[in-house]
């Protein structure tokens, strides 16, 4: 929508999670991981 749209308001709304995984710490994952650096391909 961003292309037509006149303005983006980005909104968290209350729920279990976040829709954004960047704003959680990650201790014990694998590196790299979709969609987190997304230079990885999907499988």
């Amino acid at each position: 929508m961003e292309p037509i749209a006149t303005e983006m308001i980005w909104v968290e709304t209350p729920g279990v999670t976040s829709a954004d995984l960047s704003t959680f710490s990650y201790k014990n994952r694998r590196v790299p991981l979709y969609p987190l650096e997304l230079e990885t391909g999907w499988p």
